[in-house]
């Protein structure tokens, strides 16, 4: 703990969902969301070595399109 880390992401548009890895134990810590196109500061959230996990949230309105469509087509 204590241990923070900015990362760059001024070219890495979109919203990304942030873990925490210890890399002895393996366990894992959510970290929330973080939005890109800016230099966050990542605290880590236990003592030692950390990996830090950063993966894009994708947001698909397919779902969305395809209940409409179904929904069309109710008698």
């Amino acid at each position: 703990e204590g241990d923070e880390v900015i990362v760059n992401l001024t070219d890495a548009p979109g919203e990304f969902a942030v873990e925490w890895m210890h890399p002895v134990s393996g366990e894992i810590t959510a970290g929330g969301t973080v939005k890109g196109d800016v230099k966050p500061n990542f605290a880590v959230p236990f003592s030692g070595a950390a990996v830090l996990y950063l993966r894009k949230i994708q947001r698909s309105t397919w779902s969305a399109v395809v209940l409409r469509k179904a929904l069309r087509k109710r008698p």
